[in-house]
């Protein structure tokens, strides 16, 4: 008998807190004419909502520096600022938008604490993330000018496909996670200081675009078992980043800035040079295989790989390291030209699984070995070859042709 009393006691108690809590925040409605946050007149009831109550917005209203609990705007709700000059509201909830969150002439800013969840339109200036754990379910696009992470402890998880238009994200190097987002895109905006995971590896991978202006920055974009494809563009920049991957498909132009990793196998499609303003470098840790065009833009463009590589497109950067530690295979479908070719790992050999066609190419062996059964044509125009062991295997073969042209040596 004691035991159930016991039990009910303890039953009762959870009960009667879960019911204060639920009495604490109130829940007031604007009216659907809206008006100023602050004026009684834009509320059903004549109360204006603060700190712990429950709001939804019916209407236009405009927030005058305000606070609230869960906020919900609906599908004719319209949030924005007072016109007069720029304000803040802080959410210590959840927001839930079905209508248009905006500002209004000058700037509108959202402290948020809780989930963030958009179904509309949200165009608003700022919004800073400032609750420990939170996440995003955005089932419209994000077109918020700021999204900012303001509070160092916890992490952010994505609880849909992230698209974000004309969005400057920064993450100040904190996480987000998801097991659900196949695609992230970055449309004229930025993602910045962010350490993304991807979870999932049932999931078919991560489709990752970045356009019109967008880049990545300072962040690190990881997938791991998981197929990336990377699509950029022009106006956009990867820089100093890393992304990681078991197999990364990149497309349009991918321009590095600063020092980036690729720690994946690539299969490249893409423009893959420096940004314009300076020499850059990227380095790859598995295999490589251009299809589209490895290049230099104003100044130079350096690639370090680990693995194999296949040429099937245009190369024309300045330095291509071959710095894996086991042997390499080289195939070379089209001519490789190339400023320098180094050889810069002692351990293993090359292995060249074609003809090698060169134009103006510096090849710099450091003293390692090329080997190969299948090559039968060497052909270096304008250029030379430095330090090499080359060895041709096989016997069978018609043999082995060494063209040198335009003062190659």
């Amino acid at each position: 008998m004691k035991t159930i009393h016991h039990v009910f006691r303890v039953s009762l108690m959870f009960f009667l807190c879960f019911l204060f809590v639920k009495l604490t925040f109130s829940q007031i409605q604007s009216t659907t004419s809206g008006g100023l946050w602050s004026d009684p007149n834009t509320w059903i009831g004549g109360v204006v909502p603060g700190t712990g109550d429950d709001v939804i917005i019916n209407g236009p209203v405009q927030a005058d520096n305000n606070s609230c609990n869960d906020l919900t705007v609906t599908s004719n709700g319209i949030l924005s600022n007072k016109s007069n000059n720029n304000y803040s509201l802080n959410v210590g909830g959840d927001a839930t938008n079905y209508g248009t969150i905006q500002n209004l002439i000058y700037n509108f800013a959202i402290n948020l604490n809780g989930n963030l969840e958009n179904h509309g339109t949200w165009t608003n200036n700022t919004t800073n993330l400032s609750g420990g754990d939170q996440s995003l379910t955005l089932y419209s696009p994000f077109g918020g000018y700021y999204l900012t992470n303001t509070n160092a402890s916890g992490k952010i998880t994505l609880l849909s496909n992230g698209f974000f238009n004309n969005t400057r994200i920064d993450m100040t190097n904190d996480t987000i996670v998801s097991d659900l987002c196949d695609t992230l895109s970055i449309n004229n905006g930025y993602l910045k200081q962010a350490v993304f995971t991807k979870n999932n590896v049932k999931s078919p991978g991560l489709y990752l675009t970045v356009t019109n202006n967008a880049y990545i920055e300072s962040s690190t974009i990881t997938a791991s078992g998981q197929a990336v494809t990377y699509q950029g563009s022009s106006s956009g920049y990867f820089r100093a980043s890393t992304l990681n991957a078991s197999n990364l498909i990149i497309s349009g132009t991918i321009q590095i800035f600063g020092t980036c990793y690729f720690n994946a196998d690539v299969v490249s499609s893409a423009t893959l040079r420096n940004h314009s303003n300076y020499e850059y470098t990227c380095y790859v840790s598995g295999s490589f295989v251009n299809n589209g065009a490895v290049t230099n833009n104003n100044y130079s463009f350096n690639i370090y790989i680990s693995g194999d590589v296949t040429n099937n497109g245009t190369w024309t950067n300045n330095r291509t390291y071959l710095n894996g530690t086991q042997d390499q295979t080289l195939n070379f479908i089209k001519p490789f030209g190339g400023s320098y070719l180094y050889n810069s790992e002692a351990a293993g050999k090359i292995i060249l699984a074609s003809n090698m066609f060169l134009n103006n190419t510096r090849v710099e062996m450091a003293n390692d070995t090329i080997i190969t059964d299948v090559c039968d044509t060497v052909s270096l125009n304008n250029g030379y070859i430095w330090q090499a062991k080359f060895i041709k295997n096989n016997v069978k073969s018609p043999g082995f042709h060494l063209s040198l042209s335009n003062g190659a040596y």
